[in-house]
């Protein structure tokens, strides 16, 4: 149960950093088409969409590299492109994954069902009568 709390936690994280990225990237683009080497990976942005890819290995064997130029030029690109998305669209996805991990992760207030939320002060019957979760008085009461 700790371990799952923790990778629940970690890929939540991970989602809001992939989230402030992919935003970075647009702005970013706003002025210039970029690319960003570091060592055998390659991303970069033209026009709104992303290339995520692993460069030819004598490329760029050591250390990495940010290129900028103009949003009317092109960069090239050299080696295997293993990912294409627009830019919009990596955002939108990780925006609705980061509110669902968010929201998933959240506490139940004491006395509410851990599964819906339902309030269940003066209940007496064992179950919450809004999803049918089984609870035990003490976690009622508590």
């Amino acid at each position: 149960m700790r371990r799952s709390r923790r990778l629940t936690r970690l890929v939540r994280w991970l989602f809001a950093a992939v989230l402030v990225l992919s935003a970075g990237l647009g702005v970013a683009n706003l002025a210039g088409n970029f690319a960003i080497r570091a060592g055998i990976l390659s991303v970069m942005v033209n026009d709104g969409t992303c290339r995520i890819g692993v460069l030819d290995g004598e490329l760029f064997p050591y250390g990495w590299e940010c290129e900028m130029v103009p949003r009317d030029t092109y960069i090239t690109y050299y080696g295997h492109i293993f990912f294409i998305t627009p830019l919009w669209l990596l955002w939108l996805v990780a925006l609705l994954a980061t509110i669902w991990m968010w929201r998933r992760d959240r506490a139940r207030p004491p006395g509410h069902c851990v599964r819906c939320g339902y309030d269940l002060t003066g209940n007496v019957s064992g179950r919450c009568p809004e999803c049918g979760t089984a609870f035990k008085r003490e976690e009622k009461e508590a």
